[in-house]
């Protein structure tokens, strides 16, 4: 019963603001998110129970690491309590992009030991075999390169959790200055164009606003990012819901 009120408070903290969690996100996503823009979709409770399980998993996993449970795996510095993490920020177009770092860890790997950010990600099991084929989702090397560039480190250690399955999979990835600097572009472009809107020079529907990182296909359905996307039906205006609020899928309006 005190489970979705936590994750509801924490749905409204995280707008309006930007979090080193977006990079590589939908640039006019993270402009609306800058900005004033209402939110238009609120998750449903689907979503709730997701993100709710997301987050216990998440603190059970660094709770094993941090009590140095994995093998090859020692912990520096890994919080087991949110009050206890680390806020980064990075500042950018006069505002401050705020993110918090999973922790720190020693990983053995080839007989070398490197110091790693550590980054814990849950997903289905769709989104796992994904990850064992495609390796880590390039937004969260980039979240965790951000992080690692703040705190003086090479590498970035990604968990990925199989909450279809019930395991997990890690990878060892170096910082990659190239993903931090297509964030910071992504940033810098998303806060220009919401300072724009805010000083009335940008409507919200604006040509020059940032590129939608995603398309409808060819019969209007908007991919399912949009979906759960909190500025879908402002995004695009009028789209229409056309799956259940579990699933959600939308067409956009010029396809009806």
């Amino acid at each position: 019963m005190l489970i979705a009120p936590i994750i509801t408070s924490r749905i409204e903290e995280s707008g309006p603001g930007v979090r080193m969690s977006q990079a590589l996100s939908c640039p006019r996503q993270i402009a609306y998110s800058a900005s004033a823009f209402p939110i238009t979709n609120r998750p449903n409770a689907r979503r709730m129970r997701t993100l709710a399980h997301g987050t216990a998993i998440h603190g059970f996993l660094r709770a094993e690491i941090a009590a140095g449970l994995w093998q090859g795996v020692e912990p520096v510095d890994v919080p087991t309590r949110d009050e206890d993490e680390v806020e980064l920020t990075y500042e950018t177009q006069g505002t401050i992009i705020t993110g918090h770092p999973d922790g720190v860890v020693d990983v053995t790997q080839g007989g070398e030991i490197h110091r790693a950010v550590l980054e814990v990600k849950s997903t289905n099991g769709f989104g796992f075999r994904m990850r064992k084929a495609e390796g880590p989702s390039p937004e969260h090397v980039a979240q965790g390169s951000m992080y690692a560039r703040q705190l003086g480190l090479e590498w970035v250690f990604v968990v990925y959790y199989n909450k279809d399955q019930d395991n997990v999979m890690c990878f060892l990835e170096a910082l990659d200055t190239d993903l931090v600097l297509r964030a910071m572009n992504g940033w810098r472009d998303a806060l220009d164009a919401a300072q724009q809107m805010e000083g009335g020079k940008l409507e919200w529907d604006d040509d020059r606003l940032p590129d939608r990182a995603y398309q409808p296909d060819n019969k209007g359905t908007l991919p399912w990012q949009c979906g759960y996307c909190r500025y879908v039906s402002g995004c695009w205006e009028g789209a229409e819901l056309i799956g259940s609020e579990d699933k959600p899928k939308y067409r956009s309006v010029e396809h009806r």
